[in-house]
């Protein structure tokens, strides 16, 4: 499956098979909005480990990088 640019082609082609097997139309923005709310929580329960400690498979960076991104991805 080939994808314009700019599209994301995993949760592209994640809901295309989902909804071609179950007949069921998933809001996108609805998903992008699950994904900040969990990477604000994941950010949340790094409270008292350092940065540089892998906590939950990321360090802080990482955790703020998510954010950041999946924030920017909803567009509010």
């Amino acid at each position: 499956m080939v994808f314009p640019p700019g599209r994301d082609a995993m949760l592209d082609g994640a809901l295309a098979t989902y909804e071609a097997a179950t007949g069921v139309v998933i809001d996108r923005r609805r998903v992008r909005a699950l994904n900040a709310i969990a990477a604000i929580g994941f950010l949340a329960l790094r409270h008292g480990h350092a940065p540089e400690e892998v906590w939950c498979g990321r360090t802080l960076a990482q955790d703020l990088a998510w954010t950041l991104a999946a924030l920017q991805q909803t567009n509010l």
